[in-house]
């Protein structure tokens, strides 16, 4: 019986989220049309409002600091501007405006307004993190665990992650995961790596099921049940995840825990195929197509292909 069984060995590619307003405006104004797309009055409201926030901008309101910041970084009304953003956010930051201290780390760790420096970017992630910034929690965690203008430190990476985690940040659920799966910063825990990852893929998180999936298969830090791996399995296969319909397949061919299914084993062997970045994954997904097909009918392998088609155009 052949199977892929391998929990994910990276942390999570994006280090923390790029958005550039995480936290909704402050005050009264509530911008909410794009102005590239706005009509004549629509744009005359757009440089109403920009007037109005510079006035009380420049007699200190964090709020309208705020909004002009958010508005500069994506050109909302005025030209996009970096600078002029960075410049705002900077006044309100200066006066504790968590956003726009979470704003500041983005833009400083992105070299946008500024050059790129990762020290001034965990500066302020910091200061947003301590005043309770989930995303900023995150971002500290990942600058942490990579050495990214402060010192490694995966002690620290697993606190800030766990600050995060805890408000039902998605990716540091399951960094914290990962983290208790391969015992770094932390004693090698598989239970609590099963906790967090299920925290994770409960919101979606397709990593997260997958590794959920290989920790019940293999009867780590859960009772082994292969069922219920087949359904995160399942899950992460229906979101694209190439490990996941590869392992999928395999227990539709053998018929482990759920009924054999030559036709779905050979589709989400193509779809692994396909999909897979890893050049060993995508051969022995191959092969394993071309074993199961070998057991198929014709038309068998013809219902197989065409729901391999059908899903991709989903």
């Amino acid at each position: 019986m052949i199977g892929r069984s391998a929990i994910a060995c990276a942390l999570v590619v994006t280090s923390w989220n790029h958005s550039l307003a995480m936290a909704a405006p402050d005050g009264k104004t509530r911008l909410t049309k794009d102005a590239g797309h706005a009509d004549g009055n629509a744009r005359a409201q757009w440089q109403h409002d920009v007037a109005q926030l510079t006035q009380a901008a420049d007699h200190g309101a964090v709020g309208a600091q705020y909004q002009l910041g958010r508005m500069y970084a994506k050109g909302l009304g005025v030209a996009k501007d970096s600078a002029a953003a960075l410049r705002w956010y900077r006044q309100a930051a200066d006066q504790g405006h968590l956003a726009s201290q979470y704003n500041l780390g983005v833009m400083y760790s992105n070299g946008l307004g500024a050059p790129k420096d990762q020290a001034v970017a965990a500066g302020w992630f910091r200061k947003a993190a301590e005043q309770g910034s989930a995303a900023a929690q995150y971002s500290l965690g990942v600058m942490h665990n990579n050495g990214e203008g402060i010192p490694k430190d995966h002690a620290a990476a697993v606190a800030w992650f766990g600050k995060a985690a805890q408000q039902g940040y998605v990716d540091a659920q399951y960094n914290l995961g990962l983290v208790y799966a391969v015992g770094e910063g932390v004693g090698q825990d598989y239970a609590a790596a099963a906790g967090w990852f299920r925290k994770a893929a409960e919101q979606g998180d397709v990593g997260a099921q997958y590794n959920l999936g290989v920790l019940y298969a293999e009867g780590k830090g859960v009772p082994q049940n292969y069922g219920t791996a087949a359904t995160w399995y399942r899950k992460a296969s229906e979101r694209g995840h190439p490990n996941a319909q590869y392992n999928l397949g395999i227990m539709l061919l053998n018929g482990q825990n759920v009924a054999k299914d030559y036709v779905q084993a050979h589709k989400w062997f193509s779809l692994s195929s396909a999909g897979a970045t890893d050049a060993k994954l995508s051969s022995e997904a191959t092969q394993a197509r071309a074993f199961v097909a070998s057991r198929m009918t014709r038309a068998q392998i013809a219902e197989a292909q065409q729901l391999a088609s059908l899903w991709r155009k989903q």
